[in-house]
Formats: structure tokens, sequence, C-alpha cells
């Protein structure tokens, strides 16, 4: 489409220079090149208004092989890898969580460390990386009440190569959200388009982080994809099992006082039920959020076959967290 935008300014240009010499115009030249401009145009516009959710993706990183063929993932997720790898996130969590380093945590710490690890990754993964960026742009305009409507608060700009992120005053998350939002967002823009394949780069990204806190916000993470998180008292449990009761009050407290503010936007409530009418909606599925068919679900395949030499190595888990929920074994 950028190739097609250009070639119709060409044409534009050869067929009023061939008018200028000849003294002959060439109308279908002329309507032919500003309707190709006009079409390309309204393109860019809307991949960027609507983050590429309507648009066909035409650049070359879609068409990666998948992390879940990449790296041959195991046919099923025993129990008891997600018994272990739970119990190790909240040890994890514990150990490396320090409160004051995340909420001095800036914007540009997280995008330069996490740009940092996604590149060694996809180095190890043997990918070939996409645009690097140090961009950061608040969410504003057509493409703030879209994403507001469609469930999909930040995106890469494909075009500008600009992470989007929203103002906080318009979208009160919590710090994990952003941290976690950068992350992904530099997943799409240097290796995947695909929600699940960003997802687990930015899992990985996140473990690895030089920043302790970061590392444990990747087992967040973990411990709300794990099967455990739809239980009432989930969160509750968490806090009993050591995770820092500020961090976990924050995250939830922000959730709801996010829902509160997007519900006080007339616009995206209208646009939202056009949306859920046509059912063209942001699923969580899309990023591998599948806690009940974790045995057979992509995202936990690959962090299995990811971990599954760490698990053998040391299998032994206290089962303090995970026996709280009454877990068959």
């Amino acid at each position: 489409f950028m190739a097609l935008c250009c070639l119709s300014f060409f044409v534009f240009l050869y067929s009023n220079f061939r008018s200028s010499h000849c003294k002959k115009t060439n109308k279908r030249l002329n309507q032919l090149a500003v309707l190709s401009v006009l079409v390309s145009s309204f393109y860019f516009w809307l991949s960027a208004a609507s983050q590429n959710a309507i648009t066909p993706y035409i650049f070359p990183s879609y068409h990666r092989e998948s992390l879940l063929l990449r790296t041959s993932s195991k046919d099923v997720v025993p129990e008891k890898f997600i018994t272990w790898r739970t119990e190790k996130a909240i040890q994890e969590f514990v150990r490396n969580f320090h409160w004051e380093e995340y909420q001095s945590l800036g914007h540009d710490q997280v995008l330069l460390d996490g740009q940092t690890q996604l590149l060694k990754l996809g180095k190890i993964l043997g990918y070939h990386e996409g645009h690097r960026t140090q961009k950061l742009k608040i969410l504003k305009g057509v493409p703030r009440l879209l994403g507001y409507s469609y469930g999909g608060p930040a995106y890469y700009d494909s075009f500008t190569h600009e992470i989007i992120i929203p103002d906080y005053d318009d979208y009160p998350a919590s710090n994990y959200f952003y941290i976690s939002t950068i992350v992904h967002e530099l997943s799409h823009a240097l290796f995947f388009q695909r929600e699940l394949d960003a997802m687990l780069m930015q899992y990985k990204a996140m473990l690895n982080s030089e920043y302790s806190t970061i590392r444990a916000l990747a087992n967040f993470l973990w411990l709300e994809y794990s099967p455990f998180v739809k239980h009432p008292n989930f969160y509750k449990y968490l806090i009993e099992s050591g995770v820092d009761s500020r961090f976990v009050n924050e995250v939830l407290r922000s959730r709801k006082t996010v829902r509160k503010k997007l519900k006080s936007f007339n616009n995206v409530q209208l646009l939202k039920n056009l949306m859920r009418t046509i059912k063209f909606q942001n699923q969580a599925a899309k990023y591998g959020w599948e806690p009940e068919k974790y045995a057979i679900s992509p995202f936990y395949k690959v962090i299995f076959t990811w971990e599954y030499d760490q698990w053998k190595s040391n299998p032994i888990s206290t089962d303090k967290f995970v026996q709280k929920f009454n877990w068959s074994k």
C-alpha cells in the first residue's frame, strides 16, 4: 500500500508533465492516481486507528513461524508441571518483588530493558528482529475511541514504529499494566504480530529482566494464567502466601477504577455495544489465556517445553499455595 501510494503520486506527476508538454490531459490517469492515493491514505489511517484489527496485515513478520511450531511443544501439559510452576511463581515473586523499585520504574527504563531482553531472546530462538523503537506516544483521537471500545488500549503502530499507550489520567491502570504492556508491544515491534506469540515473548523477556521486580511480575503473569485464577479466593490466597498485599490491592483497585472510568465515556459505551453485537471485540484467548484448557492450550505447551528441563531437575514443590484449592494430582 505504501508502494501503491508512491506509485500513484508519480503517475500523477507524469500525467501532468505529459499534459504540459503535449497539451493534452490524461484525465483517466489523473483520476486513477487520485483514487489510489485516497485509498492508500484511508488504509494507513484505518490500520493505525484499528490497531491492525480490521485491515489485512501486510508486513513479513506476520508470516513468521509461530513459537508453538518452532519449540516443538509437548502434546499435553501435566498437572504436576502446573503445580510446580505455580508454586515456583509464588516463591520467585516473593523473593524478587520490591515495592519501592516497582513504584519507581519509569517507562523509559522498561522500554530499554524490554528491548534488550527481547533482542537476546530472539537471537537465541533464531528469529530475525523487526523494528527497534525508542518512542512512546499517548493514545489519542479515533484510535483512543476504537481502542477502549475494542478492548485494546495500547498497540504498536507499525507505520510510525511507535508504541502507543493510554495516558494515566485517562486510563488509571496499575504500574503492572503499563510495564507488561510496553514489553508486550515491543514483542510486536520486534518479532510477532500474533498476540499469542507476542505474549510468550513478553513473558520470557520479563522473566529475564535485569530488574528483579520485572522478573517478579513475569511470575505474577503466570499466576494469573494458572487454572487457580478463577477461584473466588485466589487473590486472598496470594496475599496469604506472601505476595505483597500493596501490589495485589493496587492491581485489583486499578482494574475497578479503569472500568468505572470507561463507563463514563458515552461514545466508548455506544461503540462497545455495537462491537459486541457484531461480535468484534478483543478476546483473552487470543493472548493464550485459557486456564481451564491448560493441558492442551498453546500458551502452556510452549512454557512447558521451555521449562521442562528445570522441572525435571527440581520437580519438588511445597504445594502450600496449590493445596488451598483442593487441587487434584
